[in-house]
């Protein structure tokens, strides 16, 4: 039984300090709302995390911020200026590439600079297809950028008659991303560089839809550098929550939840307290939400296997890099992009010769590391979101460390002297419990994917969600702007509707009706 001096109360909780639940809760501060969060970790920021190594910091999770104009309005609204909070360069070498054949290309923030690199490196004719490719994926951006992005549950019919049948072209919805990528490149390499933006979401070029060509626009429109590391977006996030007089409750878990009609809801913390508010936005997988009420049952938004998007095996290291020179986003191709996907997607096992992304973290446009001294490198290869059919042992992340260095070395990238921290799905799935270690939430394959992620909203009234797993999906901008949905969601609702009006609503008792489940 909780007492009344363990009573908290709230307008609205957010369960969850990703950064979906930031940036609902100071989407609501701004409005003035009373708000709690509680958050399982003794840290911030979710997804977006820093593992010590020896005594470095290495940005584990998330290591690519575009769409800076998303924050700075979400701290605008506030009334706080971003660069009070957090500090962001842009960068000019958006990444450098990789492949088996020797070859390599950079591409930059300036379009006629990587123009003129990729016809050094591909011919005229491929130059004047990326700058085709460029304006069309400008022109898909800007067509979903109001309609589908930053609209709270879009449809295809809602995004049809936004746009029109125009716009329908512009983002060939109906296509696969390698086809788009095929109307304007020849050159194989370049089709397996830009095809991996599907990956970003957790898809296949193959099967995941036309429209992820924006991720193109999205990057050379802008890749910022956070001084003192990602995690800097959410400390920033959480210090701006806390000024405009938002309260956190660091290592609580919340292990239930109760309905009841005369005052909302009700969080019980796993140390005893309570949590009353009005309405709730649950930042996590939303198979996690499970809720019990009087004369119905419903169900969890459980993502089958099949239709999770990649996991990931990743190295978070130390060590002294030599044989070729990284800057700070590095990616190290496969020889065959088609069998590569295969292997995750139909065989769901990792390949063996799989693709690397290496962020070189020590490195920017402005600087180098000391040559011959240990440098901070985050590395990742893509893998099946198998982590609750599968735990992982040391051994088998020592193996997974051995492959991975030795597939560098092979491209030509020696690490010596190297102290390792490894993450396999399992990891994942035990960070992030309900995901199987996916960490995009469904894969975005197929046409109509986009459509059938959970929205904002849920079947209980003033309960919501957010994060990567619900519209528009993943990705740290898109992340950010499913909390600020979900925060507009619940202000017009409470804004809109009497107690009177919620209690019919809720079954007009004051039976409370459970809600169970880990709300990590």
């Amino acid at each position: 039984m909780t007492s009344a001096s363990d009573l908290l109360d709230a307008e609205i909780a957010v369960i969850g300090a990703g950064i979906g639940g930031l940036s609902a809760a100071l989407t609501l501060a701004g409005s003035g709302a009373r708000v709690i969060v509680v958050e399982a970790q003794l840290h911030v920021g979710g997804k977006l995390r820093s593992l010590d190594v020896s005594g470095a910091a290495i940005d584990s999770g998330p290591t690519v911020l575009t769409m800076l104009d998303v924050f700075e309005g979400l701290f605008d609204q506030a009334g706080l200026n971003m660069s009070d909070y957090v500090t962001v360069r842009p960068s000019h070498c958006l990444a450098r590439h990789f492949w088996p054949d020797g070859t390599q290309l950079d591409l930059f923030a300036d379009l006629q600079d990587s123009a003129a690199a990729i016809a050094d490196f591909a011919g005229a004719r491929e130059a004047r297809g990326y700058l085709d490719f460029s304006r069309r994926a400008e022109d898909a951006y800007l067509a979903l950028k109001d309609s589908f992005m930053a609209a709270p549950a879009p449809s295809a019919a809602s995004l049809t008659l936004s746009g029109g049948i125009g716009a329908m072209f512009k983002i060939a919805p109906f296509r696969s991303l390698d086809a788009v990528i095929g109307d304007h490149f020849r050159d194989r390499r370049l089709k397996q560089l830009f095809g991996r933006y599907a990956t970003y979401c957790g898809g296949s070029p193959y099967q995941a839809p036309g429209p992820l060509m924006t991720i193109a626009h999205v990057e050379r429109a802008g890749v910022y550098l956070v001084e003192g590391g990602m995690v800097q977006l959410a400390e920033g996030l959480a210090q701006a929550c806390r000024d405009r007089g938002v309260r956190f409750l660091m290592g609580n878990r919340v292990e239930q939840i109760e309905l009841d009609p005369a005052i909302g809801f009700q969080l019980h913390l796993d140390d005893g307290r309570a949590v009353n508010a009005r309405a709730v936005i649950h930042n996590g997988d939303p198979s996690m939400l499970s809720i019990a009420g009087r004369g119905n049952t419903t169900v969890p938004a459980v993502c089958p296997p099949h239709e999770r998007s990649l996991s990931a095996v990743t190295l978070s290291l130390t060590g002294i890099a030599e044989g070729v020179d990284l800057v700070r986003h590095n990616v190290f191709f496969s020889s065959d992009a088609r069998r590569e996907f295969s292997t995750l997607f139909e065989r769901r096992e990792v390949p063996d010769e799989p693709t690397l992304y290496v962020c070189a973290q020590d490195r920017d446009d402005a600087g180098l590391p000391t040559p011959g001294q240990p440098e901070r490198l985050f590395v990742l290869a893509n893998a099946p979101a198998d982590g609750d059919d599968h735990v992982s042992d040391d051994r088998e992340r020592q193996q997974w460390q051995a492959r991975m260095l030795k597939r560098l070395a092979e491209m030509g990238l020696t690490l010596r002297e190297v102290t390792c921290a490894v993450t396999m799905p399992s990891d994942f799935e035990a960070l992030f419990p309900g995901s199987g270690g996916a960490l995009y939430g469904a894969a975005p394959n197929g046409a109509m994917s986009s459509f059938r992620r959970p929205k904002v909203r849920t079947a209980v009234p003033f309960l919501y969600q957010a994060g990567g797993a619900i519209h528009p999906g993943p990705g740290l901008p898109m992340v950010a702007l499913s909390g600020i949905n979900a925060a507009r969601a619940a202000k017009m609702d409470l804004g809109s509707t009497s107690m009177s009006a919620r209690t019919a609503i809720a079954g007009g008792t004051s039976t409370p009706r459970a809600m169970t489940g880990s709300m990590r």
